[in-house]
């Protein structure tokens, strides 16, 4: 690339020397002539001829120098502005004007009062004035870009360079013939200064244009231009150098007149070879390098020619097509490069998307590299996707010259893209609609139905109840004519480990398995009959996918993704899979769930068993026991160590029988609070007359265990419950408390306001406490801590909560090891009688659950 970046700007650093020798040229051009008139002005005689007994330079020939290098400014450096460039004309012709009317003067032998024209003492010479003419008639064709008119300018501008190298050759020589005689005219001559001013002015008008004509060549890269440019110094320093040479030499008296003719030839000779070597062996550097380069380019071409993506290169500035490769070609569906050539860049572009290439570009222009999507148009009019990159290729100054602009067809990328959208959204379907039910039938269904709706014409499932043979198996077409053919094929070929397609191929896989082009050898080779192959050919079967449905690395059954008309690709395979796992977490959350069903029916049969067949025998011991106290006991003759141990053990099947009863009613309440059936009763209720009953029940067991009851109320006195609800509750955290505190420990029961609207209620004791985990599970059903398993079922707390959040209040603990436990529980204040009907207070209706909804039955007194 950087050789094609090299002859990209290869012209531009032409133009940049020549910038250089332009100024350089006009710098040494204006020096002459303004010294020169310093010396008038000044009268320093060496000022204006630079030597004694040489000619003056005329102030009227530095007035020309000068206008011609102003006139020469004017034209080049403002040349887009009219009125300066008009003003540089002026300034030609009025140095065209000075000069003819010198030579008119010496013509006629007298002098002509021209009114632009100011007379000076001392006249330019005659070579001066044909010289300046030539000069202003370059000058007047400056600005004039046509051939012809270039070709006279360099050619008038060459005139003047060799005129100043003859009368250089002249001064050198000292030949005043040269000089000052050679007009014949007048003997004034030509000045140094002035001589010299205009071998500079040559080069500056030679350089003013140096990508026109002669000059193009002079300052190209090329070996010809090489060749001229040092041929060019020959022809201009030879002469002088020889003269100044031979001078040297006679002065020496190294030799004399006789032989300088020869000597001059042998110099010439000798100079001209080594120059000529100099030049062969630059050119067969450049031939190198030129080889170097073709082999270069022939890489760049190839690689340029056979891109994938379609490349164009275009000239800034212009926005038209140019240089293109191949696959642009092809990709915009033309033949041949001519069909696009020169054609606007926008026309490839849709009509929506041209207004924006504008600012592409200038972000390119920007940035220097810009990438962006858009959409290109065919031939035949059809669009296209693409991705464009835009990079511009500076010259060594940093101009940007050319655009180079990559393009590559984004369509396979586009449809991937949403395609992959689509199956999201699939899956995302899938999950949603599977999340819907938990039933078992129903979500295979589902299953089967979604997978033919966006992905297989046709889809069987198979449902493993052991690890050897399918069980079940489900079966959905798209078609629904074939859907009837499918449920007839199923029935003929029943599903086996052997025959049946998706567990013959899946039972030993845990990878999606993809078959494509399936035809009747495929089918032989799985040992299907003819009759089965030709049942499903006739169910249309061109490819398939058979995926594993795996749950926790577990095989729970296959699913099978038939298209009848189009082979599935590899992705497909990973989607199909993707389907397949979240089905398989379906199926296997909707089995867990008719699992739990059965068990929890189960279970609720074995306690609807056992508490109707237990409660009858408990409540017979229990009747039987107070019957042998009433009736038995009293009338035995035993001596009072007898009886008093016949009491003890009557006294413990008493405990027993109601530990049971009690167990039984924690069975059947927590039933019911587990189902939303447990029936509230609510009504206001006083509060002391709650904790007089409950102190009445619980104060023998705490007086055995020698455990003080404190029972206080503080604000508040009525609440809104079920009275023998709350007491239920109250009589389970108050049995635990003094079940785990010590001989001599308190158990304080209080009742105070929560907020304006609810009552606190707090059991506390001094006891043993838990630890935060305890705390964390002391609420879940049959959980108990280690120490505390052989005390109960671990249902008391549980129905605590049940009870509690059936008021619609909330249930708490709190404990620390060592210093005890305090459980508390909210309710409803009560509620206020107006008119003889019962209110809830609204911000307690609106958190009571509703009547209806939850299976909890609510009754108002």
């Amino acid at each position: 690339m950087k050789q094609v970046t090299h002859h990209f700007t290869s012209t531009l650093d032409s133009g940049k020397t020549g910038v250089s020798l332009f100024r350089f040229s006009v710098g040494l051009t204006a020096f002459f002539p303004l010294i020169s008139l310093l010396g008038w002005i000044a009268h320093i005689e060496k000022l204006t001829s630079f030597a004694n007994g040489f000619p003056a330079t005329a102030p009227n020939t530095a007035i020309m120098l000068l206008c011609s290098i102003g006139s020469l400014i004017f034209q080049t450096e403002f040349r887009a502005q009219r009125h300066v460039k008009f003003a540089g004309r002026l300034l030609a012709i009025y140095t065209m004007a000075i000069a003819f009317t010198t030579l008119a003067e010496y013509a006629i032998g007298h002098a002509i009062h021209f009114p632009i024209v100011y007379h000076f003492k001392e006249s330019p010479s005659p070579e001066a004035a044909g010289t300046m003419i030539l000069a202003a008639g370059a000058l007047l064709l400056a600005s004039i870009q046509n051939g012809l008119c270039i070709t006279l300018f360099q050619g008038l501008s060459l005139s003047i360079g060799a005129i100043s190298e003859f009368f250089m050759i002249g001064y050198l020589t000292q030949s005043s013939v040269m000089f000052s005689k050679f007009t014949r005219i007048s003997a004034v001559g030509i000045s140094i200064p002035t001589m010299l001013s205009l071998l500079f002015l040559s080069f500056a008008l030679l350089s003013s244009q140096p990508r026109q004509g002669f000059m193009a060549l002079a300052f190209g890269k090329s070996a010809g231009g090489i060749v001229l440019r040092r041929l060019s110094w020959i022809a201009i320093a030879l002469p002088c150098a020889l003269v100044v040479f031979l001078r040297i030499t006679r002065s020496l008296g190294l030799h004399d007149e006789a032989i300088e003719d020869a000597f001059a030839i042998m110099f010439t000779i000798i100079v001209f070879f080594l120059f000529t070597w100099s030049v062969a062996k630059k050119l067969e550097y450049l031939d190198s390098q030129r080889k170097s380069q073709e082999s270069d380019l022939q890489k760049w071409k190839t690689i340029f020619e056979n891109a994938g993506w379609g490349i164009v290169i275009a000239e800034v500035g212009k926005n038209t097509i140019g240089l293109m490769n191949p696959a642009y070609i092809r990709m915009h569906g033309y033949d041949r490069s001519e069909e696009l050539f020169g054609r606007p860049i926008p026309e490839v572009f849709a009509p929506e998307n041209r207004d924006e290439l504008p600012s592409h570009i200038e972000k390119a222009y920007q940035f220097g590299h810009h990438t962006f999507e858009s959409m290109h148009l065919r031939k035949d009019g059809s669009r296209f996707p693409v991705l464009i990159d835009i990079s511009l290729i500076r010259d060594k100054s940093g101009l940007p010259t050319h655009r180079v602009i990559n393009i590559r067809d984004i369509t396979l990328e586009k449809r991937a893209e949403q395609k992959q959208k689509i199956r999201r959204e699939f899956l995302e379907s899938i999950s949603l609609t599977l999340n819907e039910s938990l039933d078992f039938e129903g979500t295979i269904q589902k299953i089967a139905q979604l997978s033919v709706m966006g992905f297989s014409d046709w889809c069987i499932i198979d449902i493993l109840e052991s690890s050897t043979s399918p069980s079940k198996n489900y079966a959905f077409h798209r078609d629904p004519n074939k859907k009837i053919q499918l449920e007839n094929y199923r029935s003929l070929y029943p599903a086996t480990p052997q025959t049946y397609l998706s567990a013959y191929l899946t039972i030993d896989g845990q990878k999606p398995n993809l078959v494509t082009d399936v035809d009747i050898q495929k089918l032989k080779r799985l040992a299907f009959s003819e009759g089965r192959i030709k049942a499903i050919l006739d169910l249309g079967l061109q490819s398939y996918i058979l995926c594993p449905l795996m749950v926790r690395n577990r095989r729970i059954g296959a699913i099978s993704f038939m298209a009848s008309e189009q082979n599935f690709e590899p992705s497909d395979a990973y989607f199909a899979q993707e389907i397949a796992n979240r089905a398989a977490l379906s199926i296997e959350n909707a089995r867990l769930f008719l699992e739990a069903k059965s068990a929890t029916r189960a279970r609720e049969d074995t306690l609807a068993i056992v508490t109707h067949d237990l409660r009858n025998p408990v409540a017979s011991i229990k009747l039987n026991i107070d019957i042998f106290n009433r009736n038995t006991l009293p009338i035995l003759d035993l001596s009072p160590e007898k009886m008093a141990k016949i009491e003890k053990q009557v006294l413990n099947i008493k405990r027993a029988a109601s530990r049971a009863e009690q167990l039984i009613s924690d069975l059947l309440d927590y039933t019911r609070i587990e189902k939303g059936n447990l029936r509230l009763v609510q009504k206001t209720e006083n509060i002391n007359d709650i904790f007089e009953e409950l102190q009445a029940t619980f104060s023998p067991i705490a007086q055995e265990h020698m455990i003080q009851l404190v029972v206080s109320t503080q604000d508040v006195n009525q609440v809104y419950c079920d009275r023998l609800r709350i007491l239920q509750t109250l009589g389970n955290l108050v049995s635990n408390a003094i079940k785990f505190s010590a001989p001599g420990g308190i158990v304080e029961i209080r009742a105070k306001p929560l907020n304006q609207h609810q009552v606190l209620f707090s059991v506390k004791d001094y006891g043993h406490g838990m630890d935060t985990e305890t705390i964390e599970h002391i609420f879940e059903r049959y959980w108990q801590p280690e120490h505390t398993k052989s005390q109960g079922t671990g249902l008391g707390l549980s129905i605590v909560k049940g009870i509690v959040e059936a008021h619609g209040g909330k249930v708490c603990a709190e404990s620390a090891v060592g210093k005890g436990s305090t459980f508390y529980f909210s309710l409803s204040m009560a509620v206020t009688a107006v008119s003889g009907l019962t209110l809830l207070p609204s911000s307690f209706q609106a958190k009571a659950p509703p009547a209806s909804g939850n299976g909890i039955s609510q009754q108002n007194d």
